[in-house]
């Protein structure tokens, strides 16, 4: 099933997941801005997916890739399993992220109920991970056009937005192969026809559209 008309509540990372989670909007939930910018945590008191799932005997891990959703943010309430990004760092790669999810998954009774939540930050800036940056010239520099993108986007030498597009797409497609290792499990166990798959995005990237280019 795929819905199309499925609209992202906020376009901040932890407010939008919190969303994900509890099925509340932000203004409800009361998260309205990431951590590390001053926002405040989840209420231990909010209903959310993981602990219902868990009181019904599911097993349950978060395996989450980007800073913005450390504990403190409290999502992990209802995990039996919760891992982070290691301290200092903002985030851990899809094939690293995808190596200690299989890993939990496949330390658990495959007769047991399971619940699984894969995280991926691949697909978040700063979008200069994925290719060296381009030499000057190559792509079209505007100061008016940098001016809007967020600082941590930002790639010197480049304001063009197809330059950002294409980077996001490349990363989009390392996501979808990362993905694609968790199914290719579940299918090889034979798992994948009994299992529920829900795919989603916290938010995405503007990259030109609607005025904005971040």
């Amino acid at each position: 099933i795929a819905y199309t008309q499925a609209w992202s509540p906020i376009s901040v990372t932890g407010p939008s997941l919190v969303t994900v989670h509890t099925g509340q909007r932000p203004g409800t939930h009361g998260v309205v801005m990431n951590l590390f910018r001053g926002g405040p945590s989840l209420s231990p008191k909010t209903p959310r997916i993981a602990k219902r799932l868990a009181h019904q005997g599911y097993r349950t891990g978060a395996f989450v890739a980007g800073f913005t959703l450390r504990k403190e943010l409290g999502l992990k309430p209802g995990f039996r399993k919760y891992e982070g990004v290691p301290l200092g760092t903002r985030r851990v790669p899809g094939e690293a992220n995808v190596a200690r999810s299989l890993k939990w998954l496949r330390s658990q009774n495959e007769d047991e109920k399971t619940f699984l939540w894969y995280h991926s930050y691949d697909p978040h800036g700063p979008l200069g991970v994925w290719t060296e940056p381009p030499a000057e010239g190559q792509w079209r520099d505007d100061p008016a056009e940098r001016a809007k993108f967020p600082e941590y986007q930002l790639i010197e030498h480049v304001s063009d937005p197809a330059w950002y597009e294409k980077q996001y797409a490349t990363a989009v497609e390392a996501t979808d192969a990362q993905v694609g290792r968790i199914l290719s499990w579940l299918d090889e166990k034979e798992r994948y026809e009994d299992a529920l798959v829900i795919f989603t995005a916290d938010h995405g990237l503007a990259v030109g559209r609607h005025g904005l280019a971040g």
